[in-house]
């Protein structure tokens, strides 16, 4: 079971054993963490709340997973996310392509025009086919609030975000 934890820059996500309740941090990213689903190739991706990237930390077999939170921490305009964090390429069939945590390129709000950074990506999910749905909230500065599809494709590189409601 995995759960976020977070506010004010702190927190993180962690692993729940379900048999337990014991809690082991996969570890923190800038803080924040708000939204987390993973897909079927046990790739976790994780929302940060302020912030206008989704991460993904690869799932390297035998029970591990990339590290999380790597990359320096950036403060300058706005709550704390970490930057140089690069470009994930593993998609669909070639998921297993990523080996260190990345950021999904074609979801990367801060290039709408007009949106603000106090702004978040709440929720994610994946349907059986693999396309990404996710909540946007905390709208300024024009910011839609609403529900985007990213299909395999689109999370590839070829196409965009679908608004699903705004």
């Amino acid at each position: 079971i995995l759960g976020a934890a977070g506010g004010n820059g702190a927190g993180g996500v962690y692993e729940f054993n379900k048999q337990t309740g014991a809690a082991f941090s996969l570890g923190n990213w800038g803080g924040n963490q708000q939204g987390i689903a993973v897909d079927s190739f046990n790739n976790i991706y994780v929302t940060q709340m302020w912030s206008s990237w989704i991460a993904k930390i690869p799932y390297l077999g035998n029970g591990k997973w990339a590290a999380f939170g790597a990359g320096p921490v950036d403060a300058s305009s706005g709550p704390p996310v970490v930057v140089k964090t690069p470009n994930c390429t593993g998609f669909g069939s070639n998921a297993g392509a990523d080996t260190v945590m990345c950021i999904l390129p074609n979801v990367d709000l801060s290039a709408k025009s007009g949106w603000g950074w106090w702004y978040g990506l709440n929720s994610v999910t994946f349907d059986a086919a693999g396309d990404l749905f996710y909540a946007t909230s905390y709208g300024n500065s024009g910011a839609q609030q609403g529900i985007w599809e990213c299909s395999v494709d689109c999370l590839g590189g070829s196409g965009s975000p679908v608004s699903l409601f705004v």
